[in-house]
């Protein structure tokens, strides 16, 4: 379809300056967001949530640490008993995927949950 020529774009009444302009793209965005969900402590994953901490009862998102598991301690060992201890064997702790999560409340500081693998 071609635009309109400009005598018939001249026919059309001007835009009336009382209408409110377009929200900005910020502005936008927000809008189209939902708010995010406020997570039991207990259904904490291996990302930081949006809780309300037990100890003291702000509603914050968790700090996460990342600690050697169970799975990558075993995994070192048998790594060790095969004979590879020339640091590999200290490969696993440093796997993502072997670690727990530990979630901490950034205004007090207390642990709030424990991430298994």
């Amino acid at each position: 379809m071609d635009p309109p020529s400009y005598e018939e774009a001249s026919r059309c009444p001007p835009l009336s300056s009382s209408a409110p302009p377009p929200p900005t793209y910020r502005e936008a965005v927000v809008q189209i967001q939902p708010p995010p969900a406020l997570v039991s402590v207990t259904h904490l994953s291996d990302s930081p949530g949006l809780v309300s901490c037990p100890h003291c009862h702000h509603v914050v998102t968790t700090k996460i640490k990342n600690v050697p598991g169970r799975d990558a301690w075993c995994l070192c060992i048998c790594i060790a008993v095969l004979g590879l201890i020339c640091g590999f064997c200290l490969i696993p702790l440093m796997i993502r995927g072997l670690q727990d999560v530990h979630h901490y409340c950034p205004l007090c500081g207390n642990c709030l949950h424990i991430y298994k693998r």
